[in-house]
């Protein structure tokens, strides 16, 4: 999160811990599941959602036992793909995003956690000159800042062809949707489009970290 401590540190930390709650409930379906919730969720999707906790949990430790850490969180956007299931997991906490990009269209399939977005569910109605004067950046939710913390997550069918879209805000806030999906569109293969699209947001400015990944959906 930009102007807080430690980014790098929980960004990285955060990274980890995901990885290794997934890759240990391989090998321990039984004790994958985490704390049990009330959406009607599948096995795989019910353990991303306990890994993204876990990460919480763990940058919230880091954070409460070093000083020098205090006060320091990040965002999350993970992508979990259940091919048994023929199942795209998509869970996210902040504002980075996932896209999908699906015949030459593209959506975005998180909703950012702002505090202009939060306010706009808070009241539909309120008005583009009400909405002006709220900070734009200010994030409503993040890992690590505090023990508990609400997993948005989705669960979309798995079709080949697909491509999902990963970034962080320095990518999403300097480059819009269209330009994204016309480099994805136009690139020579994936990593060529995140690299173009890193610097494209570079150019534009790079006000802060840019951090693309995609994936495409082959066939099985």
């Amino acid at each position: 999160m930009g102007g807080h401590n430690a980014g790098e540190i929980a960004s990285a930390l955060a990274a980890a811990s995901v990885e290794n709650y997934v890759r240990a409930a391989r090998h321990a379906p039984a004790s994958a599941e985490g704390p049990q919730d009330a959406r009607p969720l599948s096995d795989a999707a019910r353990c991303l959602v306990a890994a993204v906790r876990k990460a919480n949990a763990d940058v919230y430790e880091i954070a409460k036992k070093h000083p020098e850490h205090q006060g320091m969180g990040t965002t999350l956007v993970a992508l979990q793909i259940a091919r048994e299931l023929g199942e795209v997991n998509i869970a996210h906490v902040g504002d980075s995003r996932c896209y999908r990009i699906r015949n030459g269209q593209i959506e975005q399939m998180t909703r950012d956690h702002t505090l202009r977005n939060d306010a706009i569910g808070w009241k539909p109605n309120i008005t583009q000159e009400e909405l002006a004067l709220l900070p734009a950046n200010v994030i409503s939710r993040a890992i690590g800042r505090r023990p508990q913390i609400d997993v948005d997550v989705r669960t979309e069918t798995a079709v080949p062809g697909d491509v999902y879209l990963l970034c962080s805000d320095g990518l999403s806030g300097m480059v819009d949707d269209a330009t994204i999906l016309r480099c994805a569109l136009h690139a020579a293969d994936l990593q060529y489009a995140c690299d173009d699209l890193v610097a494209l947001a570079n150019q534009a400015g790079g006000q802060d970290n840019v951090t693309v990944i995609a994936v495409m959906i082959e066939p099985a």
